[in-house]
């Protein structure tokens, strides 16, 4: 038995020994938004960015630069924020949901016309202003360098599989 845990505890240092872990934990960004924002996540929270643009030039993937309102609350995004720099440069805005009649917005946001990347036929008149699209894109999360989504889950079902196998071979020497 105690072969087998010293094989799982070396299968661990092996799998993650050699990893740097972060401390500065950022949770993960929110799973919905509008049409024209990113879910993204800084030390404030979860938040939806406006992709904002000044033209369509600056738009990607067909999308086009237009008007879209948005409920619109501000989230201060610093961390450890050096002591004279000025606070309000880590203000981001969250666009949580669009205006539901052009100028409604409860919880504190006020109604914001921001530019914004869309695709031709996304707008204030779409799914945005009932609660938003699913989240499509990036953001930030907390991660270990070097190792992906799919690493994670081979490192894990690496463990398992031995750990399945040590319980089976100090099964067998018990008998």
């Amino acid at each position: 038995m105690k072969r087998a845990l010293a094989s799982v505890g070396f299968a661990c240092l092996a799998l993650f020994g050699g990893l740097d872990a972060r401390a500065d934990v950022v949770g993960p960004p929110p799973s919905v938004c509008p049409e024209g924002a990113s879910p993204t996540s800084c030390h404030g929270g979860p938040l939806c960015a406006p992709l904002a643009c000044d033209e369509t030039a600056d738009c990607a993937g067909g999308t086009v630069c237009k008007e879209q309102p948005f409920c619109v609350t501000t989230v201060s995004c610093g961390g450890l924020i050096p002591p004279d720099a000025d606070i309000h440069d880590y203000d981001r805005k969250d666009a949580r949901s669009t205006c539901p009649n052009g100028d409604e917005c409860t919880g504190g946001a006020t109604c914001e016309s921001v530019k914004v990347c869309l695709l031709p036929w996304e707008g204030t008149t779409s799914a945005a202003s009932s609660g938003g699209t699913p989240a499509s894109s990036g953001g930030c999360s907390c991660r270990v360098p070097g190792v992906t989504r799919n690493g994670r889950a081979s490192a894990i079902a690496a463990l398992v599989a031995i750990a399945a196998g040590a319980a089976l071979l100090s099964r067998r020497a018990r008998r």
